[in-house]
């Protein structure tokens, strides 16, 4: 019994700390080199948007290795 429940800790431990991957990215002007506000951020694939903070940064969970999808950016 205690090494069923020694696994299952394991296991949970494993999706609790796979779940918490961000990945933050930051949208500049190619020009001045600011950050951008209000750009709106989708993943076609994975049908998540998401907005820019006023500093421009933005971030997507999970593996990207794995993701595999299409970013499109709107501003």
């Amino acid at each position: 019994m205690k090494k069923i429940t020694a696994l299952l800790l394991c296991l949970f431990s494993l999706l609790a700390n796979a779940q918490e991957k961000l990945n933050k990215f930051h949208v500049v002007d190619s020009l001045s080199g600011k950050a951008v506000p209000s750009v709106s951020i989708t993943l076609v694939r994975a049908k998540l948007s998401i907005n820019t903070e006023k500093d421009g940064i933005f971030m997507i969970p999970g593996n990207l290795a794995i993701l595999r999808d299409t970013v499109i950016l709107y501003a």
